[in-house]
């Protein structure tokens, strides 16, 4: 697997007027701060497969591809994943270099 951005993808699936989607946004505004993620953000209204596979489930983010929170996002496991996540790259990125 090769590592090619130090960017961390994270993914928000939201539907609009949703209160747990405007905490989610604030906490992951706030990891912004201290990860280097990039977030994209997509109404489930907007698109009928996405609304099908979360109805009102929102929101549901995924990170790096895979899918960490459903409705509820935890402060203190959200970093634990971003910290975990940016470990695994840099351990990546190094063995990369030695190879």
């Amino acid at each position: 697997m090769t590592v090619k951005s130090k960017t961390i993808d994270v993914v928000i699936y939201t539907r609009p007027s949703c209160q747990r989607t405007q905490s989610a946004r604030i906490l992951l505004n706030d990891a912004r701060r201290r990860f280097p993620i990039e977030i994209r953000e997509y109404d489930v209204t907007l698109d009928v497969t996405l609304e099908i596979a979360y109805g009102i489930d929102t929101p549901v983010i995924l990170i790096d591809g895979i899918e960490r929170f459903r409705r509820e996002v935890n402060e203190h496991e959200l970093n634990i994943i971003l910290q975990t996540v940016q470990m695994k790259r840099r351990q990546l990125r190094r063995r990369e270099r030695e190879t």
